[in-house]
Parts: C-alpha cells; structure tokens; sequence
C-alpha cells in the first residue's frame, strides 16, 4: 500500500501525500520508509491477533462461510500472531500484494 500512495495509484489525503514525499525525497530514504511502514503495520497486526488470541472469550473475529455457518478464527488457531510467519503463513500467502 505504501507504494500505491507514494506513486499516487491509489487516493489519499493531500497531507499524507505530501508528508511521504518530503521524507522520502531520495530513493534511499524511500526504500527506509517503506521498510518502516511495512514492519509497523506487521507489528500491528501481530499486536492485533495476539490481543484476539488472549481475548477470545471477549472479542471475537469470525469469518462467515457463504452457508452461513460462523467461524471464530481465535479458537481454530493455535497461535493467531505465530500464523503470520509460517511458511504457509499470511504474509507468505499474501505478501505478493504489498506492491
């Protein structure tokens, strides 16, 4: 995503826009601040699943299978947080569409 707003592909607010280009007005510092970005958003969401794994009797995330049947993805894993990095993980599978 942060390439898609740094080469404009996608709409964000004029600020945002302007912020990562004056930081990144050199291909080096713009390498460094993908790599920011993309290891605080990774850190997030493993924040984020770790909180769920932790919480599960009190916050839920369900995925709702087009039978209608609702799935708590919080009491089928052994590990949220640890999924993200497997070789079958999620940002294996889904890393592809960082760019």
């Amino acid at each position: 995503m942060y390439r898609q707003i740094e080469n404009g592909s996608i709409r964000v607010e004029k600020s945002r826009h302007d912020t990562i280009q004056a930081l990144a007005s050199s291909p080096d510092q713009k390498e460094k601040l993908r790599q920011i970005v993309e290891a605080t958003i990774d850190d997030c969401l493993h924040e984020f699943l770790f909180m769920l794994e932790n919480n599960y009797d009190k916050l839920e995330l369900v995925f709702k299978a087009s039978d209608g049947s609702v799935i708590n993805v919080a009491e089928t894993s052994d590990g949220l947080c640890g999924e993200l990095y497997t070789e079958d993980g999620w940002i294996e599978k889904f890393g592809s569409h960082l760019d």
